[in-house]
């Protein structure tokens, strides 16, 4: 589908998102910044005597979550606009006075979880005895009271809150060298030189001849191992850090303090890389079917982002994507579906492309703000795709914030990526009911099965390669550009399979991907997807009680941890079932695939 960028002033309005009921004008943004600020600075008045009576400590988290929750409305409403032209010399402003804000609210705050850790757990009962309002803040009180052991005086917390923006010097150091400083060469496609980007990498492996794939492949690489060396130290940067941030609160690792905020125990990390391990045939088998489908005699990686199904020619405008989804949604009952309906037609959604617009898609929001969702909309059934997963994540926001109060309404990464690919789910499977073509069902087979092995088989290789470099530190080895080349060409090699050359340039993968950064991050993606495929499952089988335990998640929020959101919801992640039920489903639609070839 051709599409001519536009700018903001050329689209109806229908198609951008509402943030002007957030706040109608800079004067209103002006006023709630200043306000805010002022807030900030008058937090000290409290340090020394939160717990100096029941109603004291009443007052304080009264006092701070509303000041917390106008300074995440002023986020969302600053990030988003930002994120509409980051070229815009308004917002970049603006921008900077966010981040000033959020880092003073941060060091402001940072005397309150060692004031409250100097406190038994009597005390804080007897309080809530003596003021029953108290009660709706007694998992909170427990959640900080479980940091004691890892929480240090409030003078050392306030130096490391103040040395806290040193912490991600190896991430912004990744970031401006592959982002800002690294140049590839022109590529030629089809005898025609083409620049190469990070951005059009994906794409032109997609879309490039077989004979071109191969040069574009290496020349990318080459540019990663040009600068191996440098990557090395910037990802051995980011694993210092995180690991003596570890050992400065006396957690055991980095993936232990990673994970202990969301109460996940380790063995559910483990369990994730020994279950995806014993499915293995499966991927390879699947890589079998790519390399028979593509006529082949040898598989490599520079062929993974082949297109399987060709010359489907499918485009959708927004307002079939949105009819789509609606039905596609069906199942999670009629209320779910009105609110969802309400979302398309009040403007949560900022749809088009436009000069300077952020690329990709995200969902984000606040309490006592609608869901907004950045799209890059451009018609393609994964453009629908996006707005399904999207949605998701605000459906799941939207409900959380109806249902719980301040502080427990914001979920954690660990059970956000379910809501999203649960969408996603059901929107498969309503294609395939209501599409008989072969070459659509073909089609919709082939992005679900690249769905899977992206997000649990690609993930979960992430996951181990990230969980192996951790632990090669700490146990007092170098992350030299060798050790970390020749530890993911190995791992690459062990997932892929025999059907699949290793090529040499993969080893280089580790240099380029960003969420090795994200200290324990990306597991997530493939417990997430385990949990969303389980749902589905349950969902589409079961009934009333399905649906209503489903709904039971979307509301929970952070009001009980997240694996107990999960498991009261029906799915029990800290079993391996989930991620079996959604190796089960890749195998299912990996068969049918298999049956039209």
């Amino acid at each position: 589908m051709e599409f001519n960028q536009k700018k903001r002033s050329e689209l109806e309005k229908k198609y951008t998102w509402n943030l002007e009921g957030i706040f109608p004008n800079h004067d209103a943004l002006d006023q709630a910044l200043e306000k805010v600020t002022t807030e900030i600075q008058q937090i000290s008045k409290w340090e020394g005597h939160i717990m100096d009576s029941a109603d004291t400590l009443l007052r304080f988290f009264q006092e701070t979550d509303q000041l917390i929750i106008e300074a995440r409305k002023i986020g969302v409403y600053i990030s988003n606009r930002f994120n509409e032209n980051n070229g815009d010399p308004t917002y970049q402003t603006y921008y900077a006075k966010l981040q000033a804000m959020f880092t003073e609210l941060s060091s402001s705050l940072s005397f309150v979880n060692p004031e409250l850790l100097q406190h038994e757990k009597s005390d804080f009962q007897r309080f809530i005895e003596e003021k029953p309002e108290l009660q709706i803040f007694e998992k909170r009180l427990n959640d900080i009271l479980k940091y004691k052991p890892h929480t240090l005086s409030a003078e050392e917390e306030k130096i490391i809150s103040t040395l806290s923006p040193l912490f991600d010097t190896g991430s912004r150091a990744f970031s401006m060298l592959t982002v800002a400083d690294m140049k590839f060469p022109d590529v030629e496609v089809e005898g025609k030189l083409v620049p190469l980007t990070h951005g059009n990498f994906v794409p032109l492996m997609e879309k490039a001849p077989r004979k071109d794939r191969k040069s574009i492949f290496e020349t990318f690489y080459q540019a990663f191992d040009q600068h191996k060396n440098t990557l090395a130290t910037t990802l051995d940067a980011t694993v210092k850090s995180n690991a003596i941030q570890a050992k400065l609160k006396n957690f055991s690792s980095a993936r232990h303090q990673a994970l202990f905020q969301n109460a996940i125990p380790l063995d559910v990390y483990d369990s994730l890389i020994e279950t995806v391990h014993h499915y293995l045939p499966e991927l390879h088998d699947y890589m079998d079917v790519r390399k028979k489908v593509l006529g082949l005699e040898d598989l490599h990686l520079f062929d993974i982002y082949a297109p399987l199904v060709e010359d489907v020619d499918m485009t959708f405008s927004f307002e079939e994507a949105r009819d789509m989804i609606l039905d596609a949604m069906k199942p999670l009952g009629n209320d779910y579906v009105n609110v969802l309906r309400h979302g398309f037609d009040n403007r949560w959604c900022d749809v088009f492309e436009t000069e300077g617009k952020r690329t990709g898609a995200y969902s984000s929001g606040s309490y006592g703000t609608d869901p907004f969702i950045l799209l890059n909309y451009h018609g393609t059934l994964d453009n629908v795709f996006t707005v399904a997963h999207e949605m998701g994540h605000s459906m799941h926001t939207y409900h959380s914030n109806k249902y719980q109060p301040y502080c427990y309404s914001r979920y954690s990464i660990f059970v956000a990526e379910v809501a999203s690919t649960l969408n996603e789910s059901l929107l498969t499977y309503y294609l395939l009911d209501q599409w008989k073509d072969e070459k659509r069902r073909k089609y919709v087979l082939n992005h679900f099965l690249e769905t899977i092995r992206g997000t649990l088989f690609r993930q979960t290789q992430f996951a181990e390669f990230e969980r192996d470099i951790y632990a090669q530190y700490e146990k007092g080895g170098a992350l030299t550009a060798d050790f970390l080349s020749e530890q993911y060409h190995q791992l690459n090699g062990q997932y892929y399979g025999p059907t699949m050359t290793n090529d040499d340039s993969i080893r280089f993968e580790w240099a380029r991907i960003p969420h090795f950064y994200y200290n324990f991050y990306v597991y997530q993606y493939a417990t997430g997807i385990s949990c969303a495929l389980s749902f589905a499952k349950r969902i589409l089988e079961g009934g009333e009680k399905e649906r209503e335990l489903y709904l039971g998640y979307l509301k929970s929020g952070s009001s009980l941890d997240p694996i107990d959101v999960l498991k009261r919801a029906g799915v029990d992640i800290s079993t391996p079932q989930p991620v079996e039920d959604a190796i089960e489903l890749f195998k299912k639609f990996k068969e049918e695939f298999k049956s039209y070839m």
